[in-house]
């Protein structure tokens, strides 16, 4: 692709703005510029490269939701914690999320009876 020098005027503080976002996101001042003109056309650069390098680390098998509402459940030291949504999932058969939602339902149940000590 063809590219071209253009000046710019801004206020210094959105330029040091600019620069340290740029910084903080190892990418240059242009680079974002770009990234941000893509995304206006909805063009393919809008995916930040940190995320491009991590799509695909989940085997496609793995249930990441499911993954991830056990180690909430797990990490958090409270008896019961559920998104409305895993309610909603389980009550109205919601696909393809029902079998993750109803084993969490089960596992937050399972907490709840009285022969657990916590």
């Amino acid at each position: 692709m063809e590219t071209v020098k253009l000046t710019v005027r801004l206020p210094k503080s959105d330029l040091d703005f600019a620069k340290h976002y740029a910084q903080a996101h190892r990418i240059t001042v242009t680079e974002l510029i770009d990234r941000y003109l893509r995304s206006l056309r909805g063009g393919s650069g809008a995916i930040h490269p940190e995320v491009e390098k991590i799509t695909g680390l989940i085997p496609p098998e793995v249930d990441a939701r499911a993954e991830y509402r056990e180690h909430v459940l797990e990490k958090a030291q409270v008896r019961v914690m559920l998104d409305l949504n895993v309610l909603l999932d389980v009550m109205q058969r919601r696909e393809p999320f029902y079998a993750s939602s109803a084993a969490v339902l089960s596992q937050a149940l399972e907490r709840l009876r009285p022969s657990d000590n916590r």
